[in-house]
């Protein structure tokens, strides 16, 4: 399958984990870059949607927009991915009209289909008129952001098995077990 110039993946990435790893590296296997776009980015305005009403519990958000950046990066580098090859956005999929603001609409959008939310990201994607590909549909998510969270705030460790050694870093160094808490 040829590569395309530029594709976009995207998600929130609270807390960025391995199968986010595994996602944004298909994405480069399908792309010679890539946009990664940073969705629920205002972790002060967060937007209920219907489908994943879980996306605007503060709780559920502890990273800023920065700071997932920075780990996103970090876990690339670690990965042996250079710089040059992606950059970062504001993806507003909770607020579709704002989407062209930041994407164009000749970019690759690249997904995963886990559940009912990710059909509709699709939907709202293709209305808007951006072109999307599946790069793959699951019924079980193996690592899911909210049992990693949880594992952090019962002060168990094994969440560190299924996350980059940069956001194991950064969990440390951010303190987000008392960011947790505190929200």
């Amino acid at each position: 399958m040829k590569k395309c110039d530029s594709g976009c993946v995207h998600g929130r990435f609270q807390l960025f984990h391995n199968d986010h790893l595994r996602y944004i590296m298909k994405g480069f296997e399908r792309s010679e870059s890539l946009i990664i776009g940073i969705t629920s980015f205002i972790n002060s305005d967060l937007i209920t949607m219907e489908a994943a009403k879980h996306r605007a519990v503060p709780q559920n958000n502890p990273f800023t927009y920065y700071e997932r950046t920075e780990v996103i990066s970090n876990a690339l580098d670690d990965a042996g991915v250079s710089s040059d090859k992606y950059s970062f956005s504001p993806f507003p999929i909770e607020q579709p009209e704002f989407l062209p603001q930041f994407i164009p609409y000749n970019i690759l959008c690249f997904t995963t289909i886990y559940d009912d939310w990710n059909r509709e990201k699709v939907k709202t994607l293709r209305d808007r008129g951006y072109e999307v590909e599946v790069l793959w549909e699951s019924k079980i998510k193996k690592i899911e952001g909210s049992n990693l969270r949880d594992k952090i705030l019962r002060g168990d460790d094994a969440w560190k098995y299924s996350v980059p050694s940069a956001t194991i870093d950064a969990v440390k160094s951010l303190d987000i077990y008392n960011r947790i808490k505190k929200i």
